[in-house]
């Protein structure tokens, strides 16, 4: 995943709504939708949770929300 599909990957796992997320991130509510759906694809998921969870399998992401030492 990309820099960006990660902090995308990470806000999801807080829960927040792509609208939510766009609004923090100053983007548009479709370009978030975007990159979550290319995160989907990379990940081979079909959910947002299913992404999350393979963030954390991957190391891609941590419990804390920091981004995994790679």
């Amino acid at each position: 995943l990309s820099k960006r599909e990660i902090e995308i990957l990470e806000h999801v796992m807080g829960g927040k709504t792509n609208q939510a997320i766009a609004d923090q991130l100053g983007l548009s509510p479709l370009t978030v939708k975007n990159h979550v759906q290319n995160i989907l694809k990379k990940l081979k998921v079909k959910t947002r949770g299913h992404a999350v969870a393979s963030g954390f399998r991957l190391g891609l992401l941590k419990p804390s929300g920091e981004l995994a030492e790679n």
